[in-house]
């Protein structure tokens, strides 16, 4: 008998989800198994998943093993993505649902509202500014977040100077809610949001851990819980 029971957020894992190189469908060339992709365009007659009447894209979807491949038909265009987890203390998602409100003399005393259709989506991440050790410098992602908020200036000691000037590029947050659920026909529990990173934090204590904190605010784009069953080839994270 199945029983469900609450889990501690050890067992979440956010990763950042980088765009690849478009692959453009040519109906000859079947996407790699087991591996993550966003939805670019969808062709007329699709091969793709998830298309609807408004052929949603952005969508994000994992290909099956190599028995079910997936060959993008002459339209389908589809970016592999390459998945980063981001290493956290603490972290939250809210969702607010928007309402509008119809009060009026009618309603006895009470306000009322009605849903307007559309949902905030925004969160916080918690985490600790790291650095590599020997050689300083910090982990690859942390130096892509904090150039959303700063410049980047790298100077190689010997005359060699780049700029990176700040980038205001959405990210894509992949969050594996339940990481201790992931053996063969076990259930992964995702959390995908395109996102903004709308602020950061980098407290420096005299007695305490150097931080790297950000919010963020859902991006344009669907989100969506995605439940993947998991297969006997495929390796979750």
């Amino acid at each position: 008998m199945s029983e469900f029971k609450s889990k501690s957020g050890k067992q979440a894992i956010i990763f950042n989800a980088v765009r690849g190189t478009l692959i453009v469908g040519d109906a000859a060339t079947p996407l790699a198994d087991n591996a993550w992709f966003i939805i670019n365009a969808y062709a007329a007659v699709t091969t793709l998943p998830y298309e609807d009447a408004n052929s949603t894209t952005g969508r994000i979807f994992k290909s099956p093993d190599s028995g079910n491949a997936i060959t993008p038909a002459v339209g389908d265009d589809v970016y592999p993505l390459t998945m980063t987890k981001i290493c956290k203390a603490d972290a939250s998602i809210a969702t607010e649902k928007g309402t509008i409100d119809v009060t009026d003399d009618c309603e006895q005393g009470y306000n009322a509202m009605i849903v307007d259709g559309f949902t905030d989506i925004s969160g916080d991440v918690a985490a600790f500014l790291k650095f590599n050790v020997p050689g300083g410098g910090i982990a690859p992602t942390q130096d892509e977040f904090l150039n959303r908020f700063w410049d980047i200036q790298d100077d190689d000691g010997a005359g060699v100077y780049v700029l990176t000037a700040k980038n205001d590029d959405d990210i894509f947050l992949a969050i594996l809610q339940n990481s201790d659920q992931i053996a063969v026909a076990d259930i992964q529990v995702w959390l995908m949001v395109p996102a903004i990173l709308s602020s950061n934090t980098l407290d420096k204590p005299l007695k305490g851990v150097q931080n790297l904190d950000f919010s963020w605010v859902k991006a344009q784009g669907p989100a969506s819980v995605y439940q993947r069953t998991t297969n006997a080839s495929e390796t979750v994270f």
